[in-house]
């Protein structure tokens, strides 16, 4: 039977493979390698998944903030933009070079138009059709037994917890 410190070794080496792009062969095979009973392995596998959800939120929750971060400079790019901009028409400059920079006062390429939606005439309007599956209906009748010819019904799978 394989001591504490070696099922945490395996661990802390599965762990690293799991990092590793392309590795889901190599992770497969260091599991199944995981020396000890079944309980053991399970044991091993309960806190390599944890370990995993764990370092998953952690980055989508940093990946948010990232995100945010991103968003919030953007918008500070933007407003120097937009304040260069106000202060060059102000000036009446349409260009401004400087030792890193040439900047130039451009024309948008096409006129933006404001729509009131309630008083466009049909004529300018096209109409679109999207269809969608009822898939909750179609198994609600499969279960009640009715035959449709164009859907099954399948086994329903199973799902592993850990709790």
């Amino acid at each position: 039977m394989p001591t504490l410190y070696e099922l945490s070794a395996d661990l802390m080496y599965i762990l690293d493979l799991s990092e590793k792009e392309g590795s889901e062969e190599s992770l497969e095979q260091a599991m199944q390698e995981i020396q000890g009973s079944i309980e053991h392995k399970a044991e091993s596998i309960g806190k390599l998944v944890k370990e995993m959800q764990r370092l998953a939120e952690t980055r989508k929750k940093e990946a948010q903030r990232m995100t945010r971060r991103s968003k919030i400079a953007e918008n500070a790019a933007e407003r120097a933009m937009n304040y260069l901009q106000e202060n060059m028409t102000l000036c009446g400059m349409k260009s401004l070079e400087t030792v890193s920079f040439k900047f130039s006062r451009c024309r948008n390429s096409q006129s933006p138009v404001t729509i009131e939606d309630h008083l466009v005439p049909d004529e300018y309007k096209t109409e679109t059709v999207q269809m969608k599956i009822d898939k909750d209906r179609i198994r609600k009748e499969l279960e009640a037994g009715t035959v449709l010819p164009f859907a099954t019904l399948q086994e329903r799978g199973e799902n592993l917890r850990i709790t």
